[in-house]
């Protein structure tokens, strides 16, 4: 014999809970008969009795007692289910402000963006892009991405996302007039480009042999955006420590020459940010997890 037992069981657990048919039939909005004849087929069809009947009131034998306990945690775990499922078919909603590196953004972020908001049409994006070192709790950030060669910053949860490499290179402009440095000591004697961020100092470090190797440079332009650093490093105003997504199409060209490629610079490193103080809630979960998944190659 076929019943609902999930029915059964709850009407079951409020006879017991209430300990009177009637009260059970008025709280679930069903007739006595209609409440005996769920609790009589529950009992058929577990082949024991829950319930002893008589006109002064209900005992609970110890099958029905195991079958309340029992009853009950199936009744939360179907809450819970329930639960769950209408928050998976929930939209998320809402808005995210994220700040991010100039260039970086310009060259890597819109597809990440495109790729969200199709995923999740409904959560707003407000993107900042600034190569200066934000604070998020002063400027309302809920994410910040940064590049850097090293961070410390104890005050908000850190997440690498990436590495990327730095190359030494000059156009080949630069490289007819000047000529190619002979080692990284001659560096001092050519137009080096440097990108300087809040006085970041004037040091390159490169490694050879597991051995680091830092070279203090007297720049002949210092600036703060990557993205006019290329274009003197194209104009041939002078040779750059200047990452690879930036000008990987100008190597494939032949616009801009590696030099020194014995020596390996230090990487640069994409990281996610976001405060201690701040609580994930499902957009950020959402975010953090498709930026983790767009930059994994």
């Amino acid at each position: 014999m076929k019943i609902n037992q999930l029915e059964s069981l709850k009407v079951f657990e409020t006879v017991v809970e209430l300990g009177s048919f009637k009260k059970a039939a008025d709280k679930l909005n069903m007739s006595p008969a209609k409440v005996s004849i769920c609790v009589k087929k529950l009992e058929d069809y577990l082949g024991v009795s829950l319930i002893k009947r008589s006109t002064r009131k209900l005992q609970v034998t110890s099958e029905g007692d195991f079958c309340s306990i029992a009853s009950k945690a199936l009744s939360e775990q179907w809450e819970e289910l329930e639960c769950g499922i209408k928050e998976l078919n929930k939209v998320p909603k809402g808005e995210l402000k994220v700040g991010a590196p100039v260039s970086w953004g310009i060259h890597k972020l819109s597809h990440v963006i495109s790729s969200f908001s199709e995923q999740y049409p409904e959560i707003k994006l407000n993107i900042t892009l600034d190569d200066k070192f934000s604070c998020l709790l002063e400027e309302n950030y809920d994410f910040v991405l940064r590049l850097a060669g090293k961070l410390d910053d104890s005050s908000n949860i850190c997440t690498k996302l990436k590495s990327y490499k730095r190359v030494l290179c000059a156009s080949p402009d630069y490289l007819n007039k000047f000529g190619i440095p002979e080692d990284l000591d001659s560096l001092r004697e050519h137009r080096c480009l440097m990108f300087d961020q809040n006085g970041s100092g004037k040091n390159w470090r490169f490694y050879i042999y597991r051995k680091v190797r830092d070279i203090n440079i007297n720049p002949f332009h210092q600036l703060n955006n990557s993205a006019l650093l290329r274009q003197l490093l194209l104009s041939g105003s002078g040779i750059a420590l200047i990452p690879s997504f930036l000008i990987a199409e100008d190597l494939d060209k032949g616009w801009v020459i590696p030099i020194l490629t014995e020596y390996e610079a230090e990487p640069l490193d994409l990281y996610l940010l976001r405060p201690y103080s701040v609580s994930l809630s499902e957009r950020h979960r959402l975010f953090v997890n498709h930026i983790v998944s767009s930059l994994r190659d």
